[in-house]
């Protein structure tokens, strides 16, 4: 389960990219390409949008996944971060 702040940036995100899936893992693969969210601690450790999204903002609410500790967003055409980025304190890997 995860907390109703996470619930609201998925939701946030999906409202404003409808067209990219970000579907929950049961299992983690590093060397995956595949987009998706990890559960852990009660809480999104890990997320990835990759493969071509061409994904350009992230919501301004992206500070609020406080639990994250991987975060995969490769191939895509981000041209800033939102200023709540800061927040996540327990990223330990960041691959842009």
């Amino acid at each position: 389960m995860i907390s109703e702040s996470e619930k609201a940036v998925l939701d946030e995100f999906k409202t404003k990219n409808p067209k990219i899936k970000i579907p929950w893992r049961r299992k983690w693969l590093d060397k995956s390409s595949q987009s998706g969210y990890f559960i852990e601690d009660n809480g999104i450790s890990k997320l990835r949008i990759t493969h071509k999204n061409k994904l350009t903002s992230l919501p301004d609410s992206f500070g609020n996944l406080v639990n994250l500790k991987k975060l995969d967003l490769r191939y895509n055409e981000l041209t800033s971060l939102p200023e709540s980025f800061g927040n996540l304190v327990n990223l330990e890997e960041l691959n842009l």
